[in-house]
């Protein structure tokens, strides 16, 4: 049976740390230009993606955004923005955003569980924005599920942010996923390209991160019998998780969001997916960014 969804667009929401700095370790461009950005930005926006994914700590990104937003104020954009303690408070940050982007947030996340579960000032602000200020909905991003587990028994958020791709399923075959939506949260899902890794060549992946090199194999293989590279199965796959309410893509240039959306045309035999849920892969050192070591 083929897996077809004429709403996965839908899903999609335009990730733009690399609006505000470098980011990723295929990325041979650096920052994307202004004027690129605003190409990016306008093909989302004609082909029905209509949230962007933000934070304060993104150097230039929401300045990016808030010029963009200003060309084009017939558009309606959901902007969700991360915001950490650093000093300030909740307010002085929704502040700072809403002048910088030209509109309030739609969307508030703490940008790492320790605030949002120890801090109780910086929880009921959140809080308190929500109520007061018109912002919509208040989340956060997290790591893995310890995090998840310290927040759900904190307070519940409408959002929670996380990384998930085809290498790292855990959070999919645990059930957490479930969970939370029986809980009625949002899961918007990030590195669904693990920061780049499936954009390097086998032989890359061999010198810089030779634990992957195995698992990275058998989902190329995977990926090569259904006709795919190994980053558009890992974006159907992604399309093809009902638990997943948006998926935040980051792009370097508009030809990769073309590319992008070209691939969510095609239709999925659902045991391709099958295939790779069985490889059910656990070595945190290659599902942790932050445990690579530095490349060189």
């Amino acid at each position: 049976m083929f897996w077809m969804d004429k709403s996965r667009v839908e899903k999609l929401a335009i990730g733009t740390v690399q609006f505000g700095m470098p980011y990723g370790i295929a990325n041979s461009t650096g920052q994307v230009s202004r004027d690129e950005a605003y190409q990016i930005l306008k093909i989302a926006y004609v082909k029905g993606i209509h949230t962007i994914d933000t934070a304060r700590g993104y150097g230039e990104s929401e300045a990016v955004i808030g010029g963009y937003i200003s060309q084009n104020p017939q558009q309606e954009w959901e902007v969700i923005t991360k915001i950490s303690k650093n000093g300030k408070s909740v307010n002085d940050h929704i502040e700072v955003s809403t002048k910088i982007l030209g509109q309030a947030p739609y969307a508030v996340l703490a940008h790492n569980a320790d605030d949002y579960t120890s801090d109780p000032d910086f929880m009921s602000g959140l809080f308190r924005a929500k109520d007061s200020i018109g912002i919509k909905k208040i989340g956060v991003s997290i790591y893995n599920s310890e995090e998840i587990e310290a927040v759900m028994a904190r307070f519940k958020p409408d959002i929670i942010q996380l990384p998930l791709n085809i290498l790292d399923t855990r959070l999919v075959r645990s059930g957490t996923l479930e969970m939370l939506k029986e809980q009625d949260v949002e899961i918007h899902v990030r590195s669904i390209f693990l920061q780049g890794l499936f954009y390097l060549s086998q032989k890359e992946i061999e010198q810089y991160i030779p634990m992957a090199s195995e698992p990275v194999r058998r989902l190329r293989n995977v990926a090569e019998d259904a006709k795919l590279r190994l980053s558009e199965l890992s974006l159907l796959w992604a399309a093809s998780v009902s638990e997943f309410d948006k998926i935040v893509i980051g792009v370097d240039c508009a030809s990769q969001l073309q590319e992008h959306l070209t691939t969510l045309e095609k239709p999925m035999d659902g045991a391709v997916f099958q295939e790779v849920m069985n490889i059910a892969f656990e070595d945190e050192r290659v599902l942790n960014p932050s445990l690579w070591p530095a490349k060189s």
